[in-house]
């Protein structure tokens, strides 16, 4: 058998010409960064997950802004027929029912007449809390809730008016039906509300979905032809 000799120059260039370990088609890593995939099954690549942080800013959105704050509920001001629960803890006799008078006062036993108009609940149990701590009671546990709403008015074109008990989520639609429904000549478009708490002011314009408030005067206008 003959050997055959090669330069080594050939052989070096036969060697050029071999394709270079794991840089073929089925490579773990692409050349780019930026494709680079992980091996998969049978030879086959698939995607690297990427960190969960990247993937949550991804998903949001550009320009995205928070939830607006829902809206402030409006505070009750207790006014003149009002019924407030008063109860007073380990004390029967003091605790019970009580009407806020024309003067905007309660009258209790021991404390006489105590001025609550214009206070919230919780206002007005500090204020007997410390009334009743001044020489009557060691540490009193008072709480106030309301036992009944001073009433509405509606006036006007309806079948009825006068004055009607309030009831928590009261609409003028149903105000207007305790009060018997709308007199033929009554202009449903032009309905007006005067608020309890500023009797002097100008009545603003509402629709019959509109909330009334405890004390409140709705004013249904005539319609003309």
């Amino acid at each position: 058998m003959k050997f055959v000799s090669l330069p080594i120059a050939s052989v070096l260039m036969m060697a050029s010409l071999v394709p270079s370990l794991g840089h073929g088609t089925n490579a773990a890593y692409a050349q780019d960064p930026s494709e680079w995939r992980a091996p998969g099954p049978a030879g086959k690549s698939k995607p690297v997950k990427q960190e969960k942080a990247q993937t949550l800013a991804a998903s949001a959105p550009e320009g995205a802004t928070p939830a607006p704050a829902a809206p402030a509920q409006r505070v009750y001001r207790i006014g003149t027929g009002d019924k407030l629960k008063v109860t007073i803890y380990n004390n029967e006799k003091l605790s019970g029912d009580y009407p806020v008078g024309g003067d905007g006062k309660i009258g209790l036993p021991m404390l006489g007449r105590v001025a609550v108009g214009g206070l919230t609940l919780d206002e007005v149990s500090t204020l007997l809390i410390g009334r009743l701590a001044d020489g009557y009671f060691l540490n009193p546990n008072v709480t106030v809730d309301m036992a009944e709403y001073r009433p509405v008015y509606i006036l006007g074109e309806v079948q009825k008016p006068g004055q009607y008990p309030y009831a928590e989520g009261m609409t003028v639609y149903r105000l207007v039906a305790q009060a018997g429904g709308y007199s033929y000549r009554a202009n449903r478009k032009k309905m007006d509300v005067r608020p309890d708490n500023a009797p002097n002011s100008e009545p603003r314009h509402i629709s019959d979905d509109a909330l009334v408030q405890p004390g409140d005067t709705v004013i249904v206008r005539q319609r003309y032809f």
